[in-house]
Protein backbone atom coordinates (compact mmCIF):
# COMPACT_ATOMS: atom_id res chain seq x y z
CA UNK A 1 0.00 0.00 0.00
CA UNK A 2 2.65 2.59 0.77
CA UNK A 3 4.59 1.90 -2.39
CA UNK A 4 1.48 2.61 -4.19
CA UNK A 5 0.83 5.83 -2.55
CA UNK A 6 4.57 6.85 -3.33
CA UNK A 7 3.85 5.57 -6.73
CA UNK A 8 0.85 7.55 -6.89
CA UNK A 9 2.61 10.78 -4.92
CA UNK A 10 5.33 10.28 -7.95
CA UNK A 11 2.41 10.47 -10.66
CA UNK A 12 1.10 13.64 -9.43
CA UNK A 13 4.36 15.59 -9.23
CA UNK A 14 5.40 14.30 -12.71
CA UNK A 15 2.21 15.52 -14.42
CA UNK A 16 2.57 18.95 -12.45
CA UNK A 17 5.92 19.13 -13.64
CA UNK A 18 4.64 18.51 -17.10
CA UNK A 19 2.00 21.27 -16.55
CA UNK A 20 4.42 23.92 -15.60
CA UNK A 21 6.28 22.83 -18.61
CA UNK A 22 3.44 23.76 -20.86
CA UNK A 23 2.99 26.94 -19.40
CA UNK A 24 5.53 29.78 -20.43
CA UNK A 25 6.29 33.33 -21.37
CA UNK A 26 6.12 34.87 -25.03
CA UNK A 27 7.57 38.14 -26.03
CA UNK A 28 5.26 41.16 -27.37
CA UNK A 29 7.98 41.83 -30.27
CA UNK A 30 8.08 39.97 -33.55
CA UNK A 31 10.97 38.56 -33.23
CA UNK A 32 10.37 37.11 -29.57
CA UNK A 33 7.41 35.72 -31.00
CA UNK A 34 9.15 33.38 -33.54
CA UNK A 35 12.11 32.74 -31.33
CA UNK A 36 9.52 31.74 -28.91
CA UNK A 37 7.84 29.27 -30.99
CA UNK A 38 10.69 27.84 -32.69
CA UNK A 39 11.99 26.90 -28.71
CA UNK A 40 9.06 25.79 -28.24
CA UNK A 41 8.62 23.61 -31.33
CA UNK A 42 11.96 22.34 -31.01
CA UNK A 43 11.43 21.65 -27.23
CA UNK A 44 7.77 19.92 -26.97
CA UNK A 45 7.78 16.20 -27.56
CA UNK A 46 5.40 15.04 -30.05
CA UNK A 47 2.60 13.22 -28.08
CA UNK A 48 0.23 12.29 -31.13
CA UNK A 49 -1.42 9.38 -31.06
CA UNK A 50 0.95 8.18 -34.24
CA UNK A 51 4.38 9.23 -32.46
CA UNK A 52 2.83 7.30 -29.17
CA UNK A 53 2.28 4.18 -31.30
CA UNK A 54 5.78 4.61 -32.17
CA UNK A 55 7.33 4.74 -29.11
CA UNK A 56 5.00 2.15 -27.04
CA UNK A 57 6.15 -0.45 -29.84
CA UNK A 58 10.01 0.59 -30.20
CA UNK A 59 10.14 2.21 -33.90
CA UNK A 60 10.20 5.91 -32.51
CA UNK A 61 13.54 7.74 -32.16
CA UNK A 62 16.22 6.49 -29.58
CA UNK A 63 17.77 10.19 -27.89
CA UNK A 64 18.68 11.03 -24.70
CA UNK A 65 14.95 11.64 -23.81
CA UNK A 66 13.17 8.97 -24.75
CA UNK A 67 16.02 6.15 -23.47
CA UNK A 68 15.41 7.67 -20.02
CA UNK A 69 11.59 8.25 -20.21
CA UNK A 70 9.54 5.94 -18.10
CA UNK A 71 6.08 6.87 -19.62
CA UNK A 72 4.24 5.07 -20.59
CA UNK A 73 5.06 2.88 -17.94
CA UNK A 74 4.95 -0.89 -18.03
CA UNK A 75 2.46 -3.55 -16.71
CA UNK A 76 -0.35 -1.07 -16.55
CA UNK A 77 -0.26 0.34 -13.15
CA UNK A 78 -3.95 0.82 -11.46
CA UNK A 79 -4.48 3.83 -8.80
CA UNK A 80 -7.42 4.72 -7.01
CA UNK A 81 -8.49 8.49 -6.93
CA UNK A 82 -10.96 9.75 -4.54
CA UNK A 83 -12.31 13.70 -5.08
CA UNK A 84 -15.00 15.24 -5.51
CA UNK A 85 -17.19 15.89 -8.98
CA UNK A 86 -16.19 19.69 -10.35
CA UNK A 87 -19.96 21.76 -10.72
CA UNK A 88 -18.42 23.04 -13.80
CA UNK A 89 -17.80 18.81 -15.12
CA UNK A 90 -20.34 17.81 -13.28
CA UNK A 91 -22.95 19.53 -16.35
CA UNK A 92 -21.09 17.70 -19.15
CA UNK A 93 -19.33 14.49 -17.05
CA UNK A 94 -20.40 11.85 -14.12
CA UNK A 95 -16.71 10.88 -14.16
CA UNK A 96 -13.30 12.48 -14.21
CA UNK A 97 -12.50 9.27 -16.44
CA UNK A 98 -14.68 10.61 -19.92
CA UNK A 99 -13.01 13.96 -19.81
CA UNK A 100 -10.71 13.90 -23.22
CA UNK A 101 -7.51 15.48 -20.90
CA UNK A 102 -7.94 12.62 -18.51
CA UNK A 103 -8.33 9.67 -21.32
CA UNK A 104 -5.15 11.44 -23.24
CA UNK A 105 -3.03 11.29 -19.59
CA UNK A 106 -3.99 7.60 -19.42
CA UNK A 107 -2.68 7.12 -22.56
CA UNK A 108 0.48 8.98 -22.50
CA UNK A 109 1.48 7.60 -18.64
CA UNK A 110 -0.41 4.07 -19.11
CA UNK A 111 -1.30 4.31 -16.14
CA UNK A 112 -5.39 3.84 -15.45
CA UNK A 113 -6.97 5.84 -12.80
CA UNK A 114 -10.36 4.74 -11.46
CA UNK A 115 -11.77 8.11 -10.12
CA UNK A 116 -14.08 7.41 -7.14
CA UNK A 117 -16.58 10.56 -6.76
CA UNK A 118 -18.70 11.29 -3.23
CA UNK A 119 -22.11 12.77 -3.86
CA UNK A 120 -22.33 16.59 -4.57
CA UNK A 121 -22.50 18.01 -1.28
CA UNK A 122 -21.60 14.68 1.06
CA UNK A 123 -17.70 15.09 0.30
CA UNK A 124 -17.38 15.31 4.15
CA UNK A 125 -19.32 12.44 5.35
CA UNK A 126 -18.25 10.02 2.58
CA UNK A 127 -14.49 10.96 3.32
CA UNK A 128 -15.64 10.30 7.94
CA UNK A 129 -16.72 6.47 6.09
CA UNK A 130 -14.02 5.99 4.04
CA UNK A 131 -11.68 6.87 6.65
CA UNK A 132 -13.62 4.92 9.57
CA UNK A 133 -13.42 1.70 6.90
CA UNK A 134 -9.69 2.00 6.71
CA UNK A 135 -9.58 0.99 3.01
CA UNK A 136 -8.03 4.24 1.62
CA UNK A 137 -7.84 5.05 -2.37
CA UNK A 138 -4.42 5.64 -3.33
CA UNK A 139 -4.78 9.34 -3.86
CA UNK A 140 -7.44 11.36 -1.96
CA UNK A 141 -8.01 14.84 -3.12
CA UNK A 142 -9.20 16.82 -0.11
CA UNK A 143 -9.02 20.34 1.54
CA UNK A 144 -7.34 18.53 4.62
CA UNK A 145 -6.65 21.58 6.11
CA UNK A 146 -10.33 22.07 7.04
CA UNK A 147 -10.13 18.54 8.35
CA UNK A 148 -10.99 18.36 12.61
CA UNK A 149 -6.91 17.79 13.42
CA UNK A 150 -5.92 18.97 10.39
CA UNK A 151 -3.18 16.94 8.31
CA UNK A 152 -0.93 16.61 11.57
CA UNK A 153 -3.56 14.54 13.11
CA UNK A 154 -4.31 12.38 9.85
CA UNK A 155 -0.33 11.35 10.08
CA UNK A 156 -0.30 10.62 13.47
CA UNK A 157 -3.87 8.27 12.57
CA UNK A 158 -1.43 6.61 9.67
CA UNK A 159 -3.76 8.07 7.06
CA UNK A 160 -1.40 10.08 4.61
CA UNK A 161 2.29 10.03 4.58
CA UNK A 162 4.59 13.04 5.00
CA UNK A 163 5.93 13.75 1.83
CA UNK A 164 9.02 16.28 2.68
CA UNK A 165 11.75 13.41 2.55
CA UNK A 166 9.80 11.81 -0.68
CA UNK A 167 9.40 15.08 -2.21
CA UNK A 168 13.35 15.76 -2.24
CA UNK A 169 13.81 11.36 -3.22
CA UNK A 170 11.27 11.72 -5.91
CA UNK A 171 10.67 15.25 -6.82
CA UNK A 172 13.74 17.22 -6.50
CA UNK A 173 12.58 19.59 -9.07
CA UNK A 174 9.66 20.61 -7.00
CA UNK A 175 11.20 19.87 -3.77
CA UNK A 176 13.68 22.99 -5.21
CA UNK A 177 11.03 24.95 -6.32
CA UNK A 178 8.98 25.04 -2.99
CA UNK A 179 12.58 26.02 -1.29
CA UNK A 180 13.02 29.36 -3.79
CA UNK A 181 9.60 29.93 -2.91
CA UNK A 182 8.49 29.68 0.50
CA UNK A 183 5.03 32.15 0.05
CA UNK A 184 4.25 29.13 -2.23
CA UNK A 185 5.70 26.42 -0.06
CA UNK A 186 3.82 27.49 3.27
CA UNK A 187 0.59 26.94 1.24
CA UNK A 188 1.16 23.10 0.97
CA UNK A 189 2.77 23.03 4.75
CA UNK A 190 1.19 22.23 7.87
CA UNK A 191 1.56 24.41 10.83
CA UNK A 192 4.57 22.01 12.55
CA UNK A 193 6.26 22.74 8.62
CA UNK A 194 6.17 19.60 6.81
CA UNK A 195 4.50 18.77 3.22
CA UNK A 196 1.82 16.79 3.96
CA UNK A 197 -0.01 17.66 0.41
CA UNK A 198 0.46 18.85 -3.03
CA UNK A 199 -0.89 21.00 -5.74
CA UNK A 200 -3.87 19.24 -7.25
CA UNK A 201 -4.21 19.40 -11.13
Amino acid sequence: MRSIKIKAFVLVLSLILCLNLMTGCKGTDQAGKETDEKAVSQNTPDVSDKNLEKTSSGDGPKDDASKNAIYPMKGKPELTYWVGLASNVSAFATNYSELPFRKNLEKVTGIKVKYEHPPSGQERETLNVLLASREYPDIIEYAWPGYPGGVTKLFNDGVILELTDLMKQYAPNLAAYYESNPEIAKQVKSDDGKFYLSVSL
